[in-house]
């Protein structure tokens, strides 16, 4: 069994209208995706639509989010886009009840992590909801699925072949680093214009060969830790923007 991460968005943000856009890494594809893709090329500006203005945006844990290893692989998944050193760096401001719904407040009070039952009919490991509007993120939010079977050490699992991930650790569990990682780059405003919002899941970064993959590619392997760092195109993309 395999995970695709794939994006919807609700709204079009014409004319400087606010809208909601969900990003969902979602379970999707039973098989890994095999054979080479066609040759890669992007245009920057087609992955960052919305972008922040406020450079320094701060976010803070739902109250309900669960302590320990599980809030330390958010901040893993961070660490990749605030690593890059770049204007725009997320600030943690703790942990208060968010008091809102990512889903329908827009604009909201701020921008929570949230652990909650994300229904069946979605699909999703985790969303991140983001309300914009001419082109200016205004707040951003991330939910990750409560009833999902999580995997929130820091372990090697195996990486690349569908007979072997439910052998090894983290067995047959999501990597919350990688999908944390993923989040954190649809929150930073990525938006692209391949498989609802990633890169294109036919070029060769998005391939099944043993190893990491691109963050922003649309698909997961259960039992790997593949998305975990930045790879050259979305440090490019993201750079490119900021």
């Amino acid at each position: 069994m395999g995970h695709r991460l794939r994006r919807g968005l609700l709204g079009n943000g014409k004319g400087g209208e606010v809208t909601r856009a969900k990003v969902v890494a979602a379970l999707a594809a039973l098989a890994l995706v095999a054979g080479a893709g066609p040759a890669w090329s992007h245009g920057q500006a087609d992955y960052y639509p919305n972008r922040w203005t406020n450079l320094t945006p701060q976010w803070f844990f739902d109250d309900d989010f669960p302590d320990g290893n599980k809030r330390a692989r958010v901040r893993d998944g961070l660490a990749q886009w605030n690593g890059r050193n770049l204007p725009l760096q997320f600030a943690e401001v703790g942990e208060r009840e968010a008091g809102f719904d990512p889903a329908t407040d827009c604009p909201a009070p701020g921008n929570a992590m949230f652990w909650q039952d994300i229904p069946d009919g979605m699909g999703a490991l985790a969303i991140t909801w983001t309300c914009a509007g001419g082109g200016e993120i205004v707040n951003s939010s991330i939910v990750f699925d409560s009833s999902r079977s999580w995997y929130d050490g820091v372990g090697d699992a195996a990486d690349g072949f569908l007979n072997q991930i439910c052998s090894l650790p983290p067995g047959c569990e999501n990597d919350l680093w990688s999908v944390a990682s993923h989040e954190w780059g649809h929150m930073t405003g990525f938006s692209g214009p391949f498989e609802d919002g990633h890169f294109d899941p036919n070029a060769d970064i998005c391939q099944s060969d043993p190893g990491p993959q691109h963050t922003m590619c649309p698909f997961l392997e259960i039992g790997t830790e593949r998305l975990r760092t930045l790879e050259v195109h979305d440090i490019h993309t993201f750079e490119g923007s900021y």
